[in-house]
């Protein structure tokens, strides 16, 4: 576990020099004014505050390393108090005056207040404050070790996900909303304190523990799960913003289309006016003026008539477009929607659009009137004439629709070309506003559901449940390294309790044989004396047997009679 824990600490010492490096680098760069050192990028730039932090972050976990806890503390608080105070600044909307407590913000670009830095960066070296601080007080117990490694993994996934953002081009990603923007190099400065002190905490709780400690496997598959869910809402927001920008090109197209080809009928009408006005008797020229009107009517083939208006608002001649005759809505002085808008032509001289109203057939229908000028007298308009629906139809075309498009005025919808299941309008609606000589129309569109499945591609599901998978085997790899290494302690054990159960029973035999040599030769003695014993009798036969036995079992011989107890404490007698 010794060369475990010197890796550990290796990468550790190279973070924190990376880092320590990285924040002179940038802070020379402020105070030199070298906005190469600071911006490497036109997305974003590293703030003064920012590199100071980075600056303290790679003193704190050099000191840490090497158990200097005090001044590590130190170090954490000031990294607090940055930190803190800056989301205070932006959740409260206020201004302590810590952003530029150092230097003049001198790069403006992307920033919505000087020098400060992003509020994710913020919460970032606040979370590794809190980690700094709690290590130097619990870095030597399980909990810890544990404690210190959520909070540097949370900052490492907060790195993860804005360099990850910045990388498909996802502003979401590394900027929160308006506010100032975490820039790339931030991002993977973040990434590197961070892995720093993990390293470090995984090396302490190697030494705790002696091995990988139980945390490792479900710590390690949660931190590579969590990374892959921010890339995977990376790809999902990439991805609707995809598809709203299609919609939104599409929206402008359709609205650019009308706004030409109202134009165009505009200019139109203007141009027959013209001729109307060269050629201006209105004795002879009815039969040109008809056979020039029917010619813009079979041209275009949405306008529903083309009226000549005299100067006193009636329709003094009118060609209709099916070829028969239209005899309503002759006086047009007494009109709400069509007087004040010819008012205002002839005023102005300008051709203008009228609002939409229904005729009386009831279908929703507009105008233009474009006002003629004799030798500087008015000689009455140009009048074209549009049923709603046939301008529309003849525009959108008879295709399916995959975008649900809805025409207001006033607030009313006066046109709607719908679809089969049009999306969620809060989420995909686009809106804007149609204005041309006096015509004032807003314009939703709405996509179809199936039209959004199109679009859609399975490249975030992939990666998630690549995420998913990597995440699981991860975990199990480790996992099963630890059994395998628990597996293997229990076999060392079992091998050093088996020798020493063996050399016990080794000592035993040894002791055994000995016992055995010794009761032999016992025995064999005995034997002797009874071989002996014919050529002894009565009281020496005993007490020669006696005397023999005595000497091989190491026992002293006497009679009791004459035993001197002072002598020898030990009374033994044999029978």
């Amino acid at each position: 576990m010794k060369k475990l824990e010197i890796r550990f600490s290796i990468i550790s010492l190279i973070c924190a020099s990376a880092t320590l490096l990285f924040g002179l680098v940038v802070l020379a760069g402020w105070l030199f004014h070298i906005p190469q050192l600071v911006q490497i990028t036109p997305l974003a730039f590293i703030q003064a505050n920012t590199a100071l932090c980075f600056l303290l972050s790679g003193m704190a976990l050099l000191l840490l390393d090497r158990s200097f806890l005090q001044p590590v503390r130190i170090f954490s608080i000031f990294l607090l108090s940055f930190g803190g105070l800056t989301l205070c600044e932006y959740l409260f909307n206020l201004n302590i005056g810590v952003d530029e407590l150092l230097f003049k913000d001198f790069i403006y670009t992307g920033v919505s207040h000087p020098n400060r830095m992003a509020p994710n960066t913020a919460l970032c070296f606040s979370l590794y404050a809190i980690a700094l601080y709690t290590s130097t007080y619990l870095l030597r117990s399980r909990k810890g070790n544990l404690t210190t490694a959520i909070l540097s993994a949370l900052v490492f996934v907060l790195a993860s996900i804005a360099l990850s953002g910045f990388m498909v081009g996802l502003e979401e990603a590394f900027g929160w909303g308006q506010m100032t923007r975490m820039s790339p190099q931030t991002a993977i400065g973040l990434l590197i304190i961070s892995t720093g002190l993990m390293s470090l905490a995984w090396k302490n709780a190697v030494r705790v523990e002696g091995g990988f400690p139980l945390w490792s496997a479900p710590f390690a598959s949660v931190m590579v799960l969590t990374i892959f869910v921010g890339i995977w809402q990376s790809l999902v927001i990439g991805e609707r913003q995809f598809m709203k920008s299609d919609i939104r090109l599409k929206h402008e197209t359709m609205v650019s289309k009308f706004h030409f080809e109202l134009k165009d009928r505009l200019l139109a009408l203007e141009r027959l006016g013209s001729r109307f006005v060269t050629n201006f008797t209105e004795g002879n020229y009815r039969a040109e003026w008809e056979v020039d009107a029917k010619n813009y009517l079979n041209h275009y083939g949405d306008f529903s008539s083309i009226d000549w208006v005299d100067p006193d608002y009636f329709v003094k001649w009118k060609l209709v477009y099916s070829g028969g005759k239209d005899s309503h809505d002759l006086n047009l002085i007494d009109s709400a929607q069509l007087s004040p808008v010819m008012s205002i032509s002839r005023e102005t001289r300008k051709t203008l659009f009228s609002p939409v109203y229904s005729n009386f057939k009831g279908q929703k229908i507009f105008c233009v009137f474009s006002p003629l000028f004799y030798e500087e007298k008015f000689i009455g308009f140009i009048r074209g004439n549009f049923i709603v629906e046939n301008f529309m139809g003849n525009i959108f075309g008879k295709g399916k629709a995959e975008i649900q498009s809805s025409f207001f005025e006033d607030g009313l919808v006066f046109f709607e070309r719908k679809v089969d299941e049009p999306a969620d309008p809060e989420q995909w609606m686009i809106s804007s506003d149609l204005e041309y000589s006096g015509l004032k129309w807003n314009v939703q569109c709405i996509p179809e559901k199936s039209y959004l499945l199109d679009m859609r591609s399975v490249k975030p599901e992939v990666v998630m449940v690549f995420g998913m998978l990597l995440a699981w085997a991860l975990g199990a790899a480790i996992r099963s390294s630890q059994k395998a290494r628990e597996h293997e302690q229990d076999l060392i054990t079992s091998n050093l309790r088996l020798e020493e159960e063996f050399s016990k029973g080794q000592q035993q035999s040894r002791a055994l044989e000995l016992s055995q040599k010794k009761y032999k030769t016992l025995f064999n003695q005995v034997r002797s004396i009874i071989e002996d014993v014919s050529r002894y009798s009565g009281n020496e036969l005993y007490a020669e047997l006696a005397k023999n036995i005595a000497e091989s079992m190491d026992f002293k011989y006497c009679v009791v009679g004459e035993l001197d107890p002072k002598e020898d404490k030990k009374i033994r007698t044999m029978a």
